[in-house]
């Protein structure tokens, strides 16, 4: 049946580019030779079996099933690319990064200048500080005496006051929980943080046929999408180190003028930039299309340094997914045989079902109530 629609699909196509009715063209499809179809049924074997056609999906059932995970997933990352974040500040934006790069393949990620909390941004920490404050100030009123002088309307400290309860704590539970999922995604890529551009210059030239790519908004920068004639009149490198600057005026002139190209994601709006982390993503895409990557960390010719061996990051990623050391013992056992890898890996149905628990925001909430009703009934001492 499938190789059927995809004769279908072929003679449809045809029809419209020759602009003959659907009868002749399926007549002169039918006149096709053999050697024809035997090529075009080979094709349909080599799509079938693959991501574009799967077959062999995760199983509930299999015992084997994270190792198997673990193994396709290793045999889909890639080392021809590298992405370089250079003194970004937001943590949402470092929290969206990292989840593109797992997803799309990409092992490894370089932060130059990294903040203290890279997860948390000067807005997230801002409004958790809010919420400590009017925390105290909720405790301080209830402690507070009929005989003690009243808080002073718009003196600074009630103005303090009044800025803490406007506050959203629906927000800070949001922040909490893109820090969540940015740790989730830190926990399989190789990240590595230096503290200036030459530190990270220096790094790069130990990496065999790789350049710097970084993105620019200027008009020198280089159109990046397949089929641009800078891209056909010049050889591709074996990888590319991709940079990314700070949200507010992007890469460093000192990282501009070492790199070996820039780049540019082609827009169509009045708006002249993208969100760092939307540019990211777009950016990636093309890349990794460019320089057919993906597969590549695994073989006799692969890059891969010793905190991203495969033998490392197996291990690593077995220890973050068992759920005890009796699982991590048996996924471990499983890795050192012959396991077939999965051609998708979108999980099975049955763990995609509400199982009836609360989910994150929901338990914290609850959490949060308790907390406040407990505060509520413990005595107050003046």
């Amino acid at each position: 049946m499938a190789f059927r629609n995809l004769v279908a699909c072929l003679l449809a196509t045809r029809s419209a580019a020759l602009g003959l009715r659907p009868q002749r063209a399926r007549l002169q499809g039918l006149r096709s030779t053999s050697a024809g179809l035997r090529s075009l049924r080979g094709q349909t074997e080599t799509i079938l079996g693959s991501q574009a056609a799967p077959v062999a999906f995760e199983r509930a059932d299999d015992a084997s099933r994270v190792a198997r995970r673990i193994e396709t997933v290793l045999s889909r990352r890639t080392s021809k690319v590298i992405v370089v974040l250079e003194r970004l500040v937001d943590g949402h934006n470092y929290s969206a990064i990292f989840r593109t790069c797992e997803a799309l393949g990409v092992q490894h990620v370089w932060i130059v200048g990294p903040p203290e909390e890279r997860f948390a941004s000067r807005r997230s920490l801002t409004r958790a500080g809010q919420l400590e404050r009017a925390e105290r100030g909720e405790r301080a009123d209830a402690n507070r005496l009929e005989t003690d002088s009243p808080l002073t309307p718009g003196s600074r400290k009630a103005r303090k006051r009044e800025r803490a309860r406007r506050a959203w704590k629906a927000d800070a539970d949001l922040d909490a929980d893109h820090a969540a999922h940015g740790r989730g995604a830190a926990r399989f890529l190789t990240v590595r943080d230096f503290d200036d551009a030459a530190a990270l210059r220096a790094a790069l030239d130990g990496v065999p046929d790789c350049e710097l790519w970084c993105s620019d908004l200027g008009q020198g920068a280089s159109v990046l999408r397949k089929g641009a004639p800078w891209i056909s009149g010049e050889t591709l490198p074996a990888r590319v180190a991709l940079c990314f600057g700070t949200e507010s005026t992007g890469v460093s002139s000192e990282l501009l003028e070492a790199c070996d190209r820039r780049v540019y994601v082609p827009q169509h709006g009045f708006s002249d930039s993208l969100n760092v982390g939307v540019a990211a993503a777009l950016a990636l895409t093309e890349v990794l299309d460019l320089l057919g990557a993906g597969g590549d960390l695994v073989g006799d010719d692969a890059w891969a340094p010793d905190d991203a061996a495969p033998a490392r990051l197996r291990a690593k990623w077995a220890a973050s997914l068992a759920r005890d050391d009796a699982s991590l013992a048996a996924i471990l056992a499983s890795l050192g045989g012959d396991l077939a890898v999965l051609d998708d890996l979108r999980r099975p149905d049955e763990f995609r079902k509400h199982t009836g628990r609360p989910n994150r925001p929901t338990r914290r909430a609850t959490a949060n109530r308790r907390a406040a009703a407990s505060a509520q009934e413990r005595p107050h001492h003046p």
